[in-house]
């Protein structure tokens, strides 16, 4: 969200936007309460025990870009109710968030348990992009329903050689083949006068698909009536999309467009998707040796074509 206060449960106008073509205004307005400007017990026990998270961060062309996070359990720390705490260790060194972090201090997270598919999502801003570890300021702070998440182990990997990140402009075959074989993505997204925010999107393989080259489309499942992401990319079209491949984090950045009429039937009844449009790509070495392995599907995971 951000907030103008005089909105109703303080969506901005993207969110009420998509609220409204969606017809789920009063879902929404029953929703909005979950999300608040502190850290609630249940957030802070996920923080507590997470191994990963994803960052969204403003990179220097002023679009979002993601950031995988990786530690040992209980290296994620709270500041009481109103804070995080980040070492600068659960970022590869190799990634652009610190840099990101001293042009504008603004951050979105999404903490993740793969197993329980337990997912908590906090926006707010860096204190100072210089210590270790990183503060952050909680600004809204809510839960996430795992209903579409597959559930993947999260273990321990062989120590690897260090390497450089690579990146470019046109995303490569290969990684296209894997963005559409990936059962979990995350998604980086900007409101230009409030928060970001970084969020998941799962289903079967195969969910998201290539409908022209280097146009990608991803179906936007019923979810929690909020419309944080979409809401986001109606006043911000420009996205990050992630997701680990081997011992790297791919992270695409790109224009979206968003679609509320799909006559494919690819969106799980509710006939939203938007197409994604990479136009630069990165491959960035995870900062620990970690690896998702594993695939159990969600019952609530529709079945598309």
């Amino acid at each position: 969200m951000p907030r103008d206060s005089d909105r109703p449960a303080n969506f901005h106008s993207g969110e009420l936007t998509a609220q409204i073509r969606a017809g789920q205004t009063v879902e929404a307005e029953c929703l909005g309460p979950v999300v608040k400007p502190f850290l609630a017990e249940g957030g802070r026990s996920l923080i507590d025990s997470a191994r990963i998270a994803v960052a969204t961060t403003i990179g220097p062309n002023g679009a979002p870009m993601l950031s995988l996070l990786a530690v040992d359990a209980g290296a994620f720390g709270a500041l009481g109710s109103s804070g995080l705490t980040i070492p600068r260790a659960a970022v590869s060194s190799e990634d652009a968030l610190f840099d990101n972090l001293r042009r504008d201090r603004r951050i979105g997270l999404v903490y993740l348990d793969p197993y329980t598919r337990r997912r908590f999502r906090v926006n707010g801003e860096v204190v100072d992009s210089r210590t270790d570890p990183l503060e952050v300021s909680i600004l809204e702070a809510f839960p996430n329903c795992k209903k579409y998440l597959v559930r993947q182990q999260l273990t321990s990997s062989k120590q690897v050689c260090p390497k450089a990140a690579t990146r470019g402009r046109s995303i490569t075959r290969a990684d296209a083949a894997l963005l559409c074989q990936a059962s979990l993505v995350f998604v980086g997204t900007a409101n230009p006068q409030g928060q970001l925010d970084a969020a998941t999107r799962s289903g079967d393989p195969g969910f998201i698909r290539e409908v022209a080259r280097n146009t990608f489309e991803i179906p936007d499942f019923a979810g929690n009536a909020m419309y944080q992401t979409i809401g986001n990319l109606l006043l911000e079209p420009r996205a990050s999309i992630g997701f680990v491949a081997g011992d790297e984090f791919v992270v695409l950045t790109g224009s979206s467009t968003t679609h509320w009429e799909d006559e494919a039937e690819r969106s799980g009844g509710n006939g939203r998707f938007w197409r994604f449009t990479p136009r630069s790509w990165r491959r960035v070495p995870l900062p620990m040796p970690v690896e998702l392995s594993g695939y159990d599907r969600s019952r609530h995971t529709p079945v598309l074509d």
